[in-house]
């Protein structure tokens, strides 16, 4: 049983190791289009606050100016 375990110990860090591999390959392959994406989510991110701002205090003086 002992053996088995540790073979099958082996065969789960030996796939663990090859899923990791191919997920850094995918990184290498795609990572400038990767930090572009991110780079302009979180430049959209700020924008959407600023604009949600907005409509915030823009319907506070509506409802004022009632």
């Amino acid at each position: 049983p002992l053996i088995e375990v540790g073979v099958l110990a082996l065969l789960v860090i030996g796939e663990r190791r090859l899923f990791l591999e191919n997920i850094y390959e995918q990184i290498a392959n795609v990572g400038f289009p990767i930090a572009v994406a991110t780079y302009l989510l979180v430049r959209v991110e700020s924008k959407l606050t600023m604009l949600t701002e907005s409509i915030n205090k823009l319907s506070s003086s509506i409802i004022n100016s009632k």
